[in-house]
């Protein structure tokens, strides 16, 4: 290429595009380039030379960004896009000259249109700026907030959403008066604003995040990112419409070679008169901590299970009792109804009245069996709706025995009508079984002559759905309160302390609490809380002797 100025004329890339008159280009003192939509140089005046000190031939064909940005300054496609869809653009820039000077220039920019009124250049007129003070700190500052944004330890991407800015203002003018309405109504919409959302810039661990080569790579629209969680993109769509600062979920996002990733995502809205349509991406990669997670929860679960399997046989005896007696009552309202089948005029009512006891018996007993088959089994904790009544009638049916047989009365206030949990059935018979199997041990241990546990069910103010046991053995030391819960405590000489630490454990990935106490009438009182599932009853009113007396 040449190494001195020349005029307006024919060079390596072609005729300078400044048309006719171009030579009136080179003695206007400004500086004058015309580069194409796709930044490649087509025009550059003497001004330009004597200003930035490249020959046209020099900076003909080459690209605007990487001829004039600073090493410390990206492009400005944000410029550029509002360039043409505003109808101009000015402002300051820092860009470099030929001998490393970073000259900082006053710049406007113009769209210029072909015959067919299509822009498809942008003119640039600009002038070197005298730094004061005051600016020379505000461009070091600049400087060195860029370097911080590249080198943070944290995957961060500038996004362009003036496409998006342009769509909403678009709406306005139609007559949408709420766009965060819109979006929900309308999955064409947010396939538009898919495609007009783009990265702009992207720090080095965002580059190495998506498994890209270079930064290029990552400068697109944000479609290809989404494609596995379009749904947080709407969201976050529609957090910018509702005019909030910021926007953050966790999520799933696609890298370059088809990975997916787990990522905490964050979105940092400037104020609305600012840089229109820009927005910060935070991305934290969580993969490894949700792997973790699920393994925790295994863990978790298995030794829940074996704490069940412990459980069943401390109840060995109580339910080979529960099961005995339901087996006999079958044989012999069998043998009876027999009986009565035999004689010579057979007496068919009684016999029928006889296999109704008989099919009441086997329903119970297969009751039975299915609350051990449910705690005696280990599977993966499934979340449904499910009657808290009902499960606390279930349970006391597992432990009737060894109630009955310590001498143990219990009574039951469980509310009418009581919305639906959510929840594990098998994960909460256990904390209700472990409670119930707590209070009558304490009581035992104590030698309480009046051995009674009190269950109740709630609706508690905050929405939950609370169940609380109440018994009237010696309470909870007053220094042990707040040791309850941890593993491996216990004031049992044979316990191995684990089993209110499973009950916390499971109610806390419920998101419930459990809470201990001791009741100001005596004994100790332990209480928690689940969530509400939906309007669907939990059970019928209950108020009554859970023991059947």
């Amino acid at each position: 290429m040449p190494d001195s100025p020349t005029t307006m004329s024919q060079d390596a890339f072609g005729q300078n595009a400044f048309g006719p008159g171009d030579a009136l280009a080179d003695l206007c003192a400004e500086s004058i380039i015309v580069f194409g939509l796709d930044g490649t140089i087509r025009a550059w005046n003497a001004a330009a030379t004597r200003l930035y000190g490249w020959a046209v031939g020099q900076a003909l064909g080459q690209d605007v960004d990487a001829l004039l940005a600073a090493p410390a300054h990206a492009p400005h496609p944000l410029a550029k896009a509002r360039a043409l869809a505003d109808g101009g653009w000015s402002g300051r820039l820092q860009r470099r000259a030929a001998d490393g000077q970073e000259p900082v220039v006053q710049v406007r920019w113009t769209p210029r249109s072909d015959a067919l009124g299509r822009s498809d250049a942008i003119i640039e007129f600009s002038a070197a700026v005298e730094q004061d003070e005051a600016f020379a700190r505000f461009t070091a500052g600049e400087a060195r907030y860029r370097q911080m944004f590249l080198r943070a330890p944290v995957a961060l991407m500038r996004a362009d959403g003036s496409g998006v800015s342009r769509l909403a203002r678009e709406l306005r003018a139609s007559g949408v008066a709420d766009p965060a309405a819109y979006v929900e109504a309308h999955p064409d919409y947010l396939d538009q604003a898919l495609n007009v959302v783009a990265v702009a810039e992207v720090n080095e661990q965002a580059i190495r995040l998506f498994g890209a080569k270079e930064a290029s790579e990552l400068i697109k629209p944000v479609r290809h990112f989404w494609s596995d969680s379009p749904d947080t993109f709407k969201r976050a769509l529609i957090a910018r419409f509702e005019g909030r600062p910021y926007f953050a979920e966790e999520t799933r996002m696609r890298t370059l070679d088809g990975r997916t990733l787990d990522i905490l995502f964050s979105l940092a809205f400037p104020p609305p008169d600012v840089f229109n349509g820009e927005a910060l991406m935070g991305l934290l990669d969580i993969t490894d901590r949700r792997k973790a997670e699920s393994q925790l929860k295994a863990l978790q679960a298995d030794f829940a299970h074996a704490a069940r399997v412990s459980t069943l046989g401390e109840l060995t005896a109580s339910l080979a009792h529960e099961l005995t007696q339901p087996l006999a009552a079958i044989a012999a309202n069998g043998q009876a109804a027999l009986r009565w089948l035999d004689k010579a005029q057979p007496n068919i009512a009684r016999a029928k009245e006889r296999a109704d006891r008989i099919v009441h018996d086997a329903n119970r007993a297969a009751e039975i069996i299915q609350g051990i088959r449910g705690l005696a089994t280990n599977r993966a904790p499934e979340n449904r709706a499910l009657a808290l009544n009902d499960l606390v009638r279930e349970v006391l049916l597992i432990l009737k025995h060894d109630l009955d047989e310590k001498g143990v009365r219990v009574t039951c206030a469980l509310a009418p009508n009581l919305p639906a949990a959510i929840g594990d059935p098998v994960q909460l018979q256990q904390v209700i079984v472990n409670l119930i199997i707590n209070s009558l041990q304490a009581m035992v241990q104590a030698e309480s002559q009046d051995r009674a546990i009190h269950l109740r069910t709630s609706i508690e103010d905050d929405g939950h759905i609370g169940f609380s046991i109440r018994d009237t053995g010696p309470g909870v030391p007053l220094e042990n309160l707040d040791r309850v819960f941890s593993g491996f405590f216990s004031t049992k000489a044979d316990g191995m302390g684990m089993g209110l630490a499973i009950c916390q454990s499971l109610i806390a990935a419920h998101g419930g609490e459990i809470v201990a106490a001791n009741a100001p009438e005596g004994g100790a009182c332990f209480r928690f809380t689940l969530p509400i599932y939906g309007g669907a009853p939990g059970g019928p009113d209950a108020q009554a002797d859970a023991n059947g007396r």
